[in-house]
């Protein structure tokens, strides 16, 4: 196995983000039509005119064939799509993400007041 060390460049991280967040914005779609991928893919080229998610570097359709390479959407032999179990996978993932991103660290352990001593100890 031969490993290859390059120089990573800016445009590479704002790519990857980017990708990342197309995902969640799709995430969300499947959610909100009840998992309807043809349905979200539509919802998401319809809002592009608006929001410009897609250029001319990712497409609709390049986006659509890199969620069935990765194994997110299935396509059937008639040509509808459905989502996959790495799919539903990646939609749970998100959503705790986006739960546990949201919670804020609460005082330290021994770090609050009680109206009795505790043991103590060491952590």
């Amino acid at each position: 196995m031969k490993i290859r060390y390059r120089l990573w460049e800016e445009w590479m991280t704002r790519e990857i983000s980017r990708l990342r967040d197309l995902d969640r914005i799709f995430n969300y779609l499947l959610i909100a039509t009840d998992g309807d991928v043809d349905e979200a893919l539509r919802k998401m080229e319809e809002m592009n005119g608006r929001f410009g998610f897609f250029d001319e570097k990712t497409t609709a359709k390049m986006f659509r064939d890199r969620l069935i390479e990765e194994g997110a959407i299935l396509e059937e032999p008639d040509g509808t799509l459905h989502l996959s179990i790495s799919g539903e996978r990646n939609i749970r993932r998100d959503a705790l993400d986006r739960i546990f991103s949201r919670l804020r660290t609460g005082p330290g352990r021994g770090d609050h007041r009680v109206p009795y001593a505790g043991e103590g100890g060491d952590a």
